[in-house]
């Protein structure tokens, strides 16, 4: 299932300057999205992908170029804090609030509308 594509990554590129193989952090990130639904009790093949809710889609782009913002960091081992270390940072954020969020109902279409909600502020039974 293709929850991110490689063209939605340009930011990952700009920041590794093509220095690594986009692809496999995009497996990387759709395997991740796979757990997580299985451990919502979501099987693969029940989970909406036409469309695909955005917060997959974020969530897998997130976790994507995290996971390349470390290896990227490995490759180039510096004494310094740079850049990819700082990015790394506020993407591991990201991910981990995204993953709180994914929810059973987000994997299989169910989410309802705001608009189905009703606020009831006075309830008084008699």
């Amino acid at each position: 299932m293709s929850y991110v594509t490689t063209a939605q990554m340009e930011i990952l590129e700009k920041l590794l300057k093509n220095h690594t193989d986009l692809d496999e952090f995009v497996d990387l990130a759709e395997n991740q999205v796979n757990d997580i639904a299985e451990a919502r009790g979501v099987s693969v093949g029940d989970i909406k992908t036409d469309p695909v809710h955005y917060k997959i889609t974020r969530y897998a782009q997130c976790y994507a170029i995290g996971m390349a913002l470390v290896s990227y960091g490995k490759v180039n081992n510096n004494s310094k804090r740079g850049y990819s270390e700082k990015y790394h940072d506020y993407y591991k954020e990201k991910i981990d609030t995204l993953e709180d969020q994914l929810t059973y109902q987000i994997f299989v279409g169910g989410v309802n509308s705001p608009l189905d909600r009703a606020r009831v502020s006075n309830c008084w039974r008699g």
